[in-house]
């Protein structure tokens, strides 16, 4: 079986800064939250995933901290900081 990393398939200037992983139980179930901080070209963003699984939480959460720097490649005239 081969694995796959998400950073191998990426441009390199990616650069993750933080992440976070909450791993808890409610009502007899497992729950795993991930966020992750992402810094591109200046842009810094958070996604986050959640999931029974950590490690398919932290791949949803890197995941949607991708999908948030692919709008901004579009939409940084768009987007005003406060």
């Amino acid at each position: 079986m081969q694995h796959l990393r998400l950073s191998a398939i990426l441009p390199k200037p990616i650069t993750p800064i933080e992440i976070c992983r909450k791993c808890y139980y409610r009502r007899q179930r497992r729950h795993g939250e991930v966020t992750v901080q992402l810094k591109y070209n200046g842009h810094s963003v958070v996604g986050r995933g959640a999931h029974p699984d950590v490690i398919v939480a932290s791949a949803k959460a890197y995941i949607n901290a991708l999908n948030r720097l692919e709008f901004l490649k579009d939409n940084t005239a768009k987007v005003r900081v406060e």
